[in-house]
């Protein structure tokens, strides 16, 4: 987990930590990457499971992706279009296409992405509903040592 804020507090320091799964979230909302489908990433464009990907190679959870012309490889180089088991794990999800919550019925986030042209934030705020429980972690607390 990515440590985003240090408080200290009445003897204790709080370390507020922000989830895999809520860093995901910023980062789709965030107007950072630019949206593509069919493929974990193409070129400069991603869908919403490749903007996962991207974080956690830069979380160092899983090496930089193969390149084969426009297509990126990510996890052990043999995942295009679905999240790999190191990323779902890492992201507190238990499949590589999660189900989340959409019109009344649960769709694969693939086909938000790809065939229902959902935007990025749009996909965001119904993984947030699905799951939001994966959007926050226990802080961890550390006693200030005594003298």
């Amino acid at each position: 987990m990515v440590t985003t804020a240090i408080v200290e507090a009445a003897g204790t320091f709080t370390q507020a930590t922000k989830t895999p799964f809520a860093m995901w979230l910023d980062a789709l909302r965030s107007g950072d990457y630019r949206q593509g489908t069919g493929l974990l990433r193409c070129k400069d464009q991603f869908c919403c499971l490749g903007v996962s990907c991207d974080i956690a190679v830069e979380q160092g959870v899983i090496p930089e992706p193969e390149r084969d012309g426009n297509t990126y490889f990510y996890g052990d180089g043999s995942e295009e279009c679905f999240l790999p088991p190191e990323v779902f794990a890492w992201l507190g999800l238990d499949t590589s296409d999660p189900l989340v919550g959409a019109d009344g019925a649960r769709q694969f986030v693939t086909h938000l992405n790809d065939a229902a042209g959902l935007t990025f934030p749009e996909i965001a705020d119904l993984l947030e509903a699905t799951f939001p429980h994966l959007m926050t972690a226990t802080p961890a607390v550390t006693p200030t040592p005594t003298v």
